[in-house]
């Protein structure tokens, strides 16, 4: 186990339980290796919304038109059918997105205002609605881990207005550093990061992905721009307005010039059917799923890629223009796809050290095209690691068990002591609900689950019978609706089974103000 790829140090034995003797392994993770930034609850922070400026004061209320065809059709796919990709036609889709974007509209007067049908078709763009069984509110284009960091601003003589993307309202605000982003041109959108809605989860990453979603941002805004034939010049700018904000992107409306992104270099890697390596057809690097470390493996990305057969990369330097261009190609990028029959998910992964974005593209049907969304699906961690083994240990070799530890207890003389290795824990019998409480949260978690709710036992965990972050949320808001009791996320986390939240729900009291979140 200490060679599996990102594994520093490990340890099996026998662990004596009241009923069985069992087979465990403890896993310490080598140095460097990614994972999620400690002390964050992810989920609580998704459902905070911290990207949203919720203080603001409504002015306008916009006339959206949200169709919920095109927003299940703009989502990241990551199901993928067996069948081949052909690189030829992905570079050609790639040049035709690149040479588009160049197109211009004649410049008017910078001083021409823009009606409310004119900001609602523009800016609707940008807005967010919510679609059945799912947990957030779904985006036309995407972002880091459903953070959604970018916020947008319109600035006209008159003031400088935020857009709220769910309530399509443009309200003043007082964040006088952010309104102050101008030159004096008569009107522009400007795309402004609020570092607090990502950098707890992504840290020195932030930057990056931050940068890459303004470029999606930028060329949903662009299209729209076009269609409803408004001049504008685009201006990148990475400039620190205060403490919390950074502006990245200006649109000058009226303005002659459009936007050319950067002549990114494109390079795509194919993978062979069975193969774990993606490489390139004339040769140079290739990307081996093989050699992610087993901690990784839990993660969207490798999901992810170990069902599409095409890894395209985009290559350059880690400046603005660049990762501005990035995210707008593969935004445009990703709708040419889609005709063709092939879905793409942006990912976070640099498999070179010029890489600006990576984009997984692989053959879908018309079933997945409708579905309102694709998840993931990531194995576990003793899934990952359990796979990997059975590769070289027969099954009875195999550990029925692990658990991740920071270091191994070890004697001053650098023996393992192994009487202080923590349990390692294990789901119990199956145990029938005996109350309606009980029975009325069965019906609720077989429901977010897709499960038999006669499959769940009352002390069986909520993540350990097919729960995950998504599916946590989606329970909160089904129980704070259906039982009406005061339920937070944290909560399911300290009482992940039936039998403890139950008793949970029957000592809080009746929900006064419900923690409602973005679902």
């Amino acid at each position: 186990m200490s060679h599996l790829p990102g594994v520093d140090n490990a340890v099996a034995r026998v662990q004596k339980d009241d009923t069985q003797d069992r087979l465990v392994a403890y896993l310490v993770p080598a140095p460097g290796t990614e994972g999620a930034a400690k002390g964050v609850d992810r989920q609580e922070f998704l459902l905070s919304a911290p990207g949203l400026l919720d203080g603001a004061e409504p002015r306008l209320a916009l006339e959206l038109s949200q169709d919920p065809a095109t927003y299940t059709r703009a989502k990241s796919y990551r199901h993928f059918l067996d069948a081949p990709v052909d690189p030829a036609l992905i570079g050609k889709r790639f040049r035709e997105a690149l040479g588009e974007a160049g197109t211009t509209l004649r410049a008017e007067a910078a001083t021409t205002p823009l009606g409310e049908a004119d900001l609602a078709a523009v800016l609707g763009v940008l807005s967010a609605t919510h679609l059945p069984n799912r947990a957030l509110p779904k985006y036309r284009y995407p972002s880091a881990g459903s953070t959604y960091p970018v916020r947008t601003f319109l600035h006209t003589p008159e003031g400088h207005l935020y857009f709220h993307p769910l309530t399509g309202e443009l309200a003043a605000h007082d964040l006088d550093a952010v309104a102050a982003w101008s030159d004096g041109h008569g009107s522009e959108l400007q795309l402004v990061v609020h570092w607090p809605a990502i950098t707890p989860l992504y840290e020195a990453r932030s930057r990056r992905l931050a940068l890459l979603e303004a470029g999606h941002m930028l060329a949903l805004l662009t299209e729209a721009l076009n269609a409803s034939g408004i001049p504008y010049r685009v201006v990148p700018e990475e400039r620190p307005l205060d403490a919390e904000h950074t502006g990245v992107c200006r649109v000058l409306l009226g303005a002659a010039g459009g936007f050319r992104p950067a002549p990114l270099e494109s390079v795509c890697r194919i993978r062979e059917a069975g193969g774990t390596e993606f490489a390139e057809p004339g040769g140079g690097h290739a990307y081996d799923l093989a050699a992610v470390p087993v901690f990784d493996r839990t993660g969207d990305a490798h999901a992810v890629l170990s069902r599409a057969r095409c890894l395209l990369t985009l290559e350059g330097e880690a400046t603005a223009e660049h990762l501005l261009s990035a995210g707008f190609l593969f935004q445009r990028l990703a709708e040419r796809l889609d005709a063709d029959g092939l879905g793409a998910c942006p990912l976070g992964l640099t498999p070179t050290d010029r890489t600006v974005y990576a984009l997984a593209v692989g053959a879908v049907d018309e079933e997945a095209r409708r579905a309102p969304e694709s998840p993931a699906e990531p194995p576990t961690l003793a899934e990952a690691v359990t796979a990997e083994l059975a590769r070289v240990l027969p099954e009875y070799m195999l550990p029925t068990g692990y658990r991740v530890l920071d270091a191994l207890p070890l004697s001053p003389n650098g023996k393992l002591v192994a009487d202080r290795l923590p349990p390692v824990e294990f789901q119990g019998t199956y145990v029938a609900p005996a109350t309606d409480t009980e029975r009325a949260l069965a019906e609720v978690w077989a429901r977010v689950l897709d499960r038999p709710a006669g499959a769940i036992g009352t002390t069986d965990s909520f993540f350990a019978v097919g729960g995950n972050s998504l599916a946590a949320m989606k329970l909160v808001r089904l129980l704070q609706r259906d039982l009406g009791g005061e339920l937070k996320l944290r909560d399911l986390y300290a009482n992940d089974t039936i039998l403890k939240l139950a008793e949970h729900l029957g000592t809080a009291p009746a929900a006064a103000v419900r923690e409602e979140g973005e679902l």
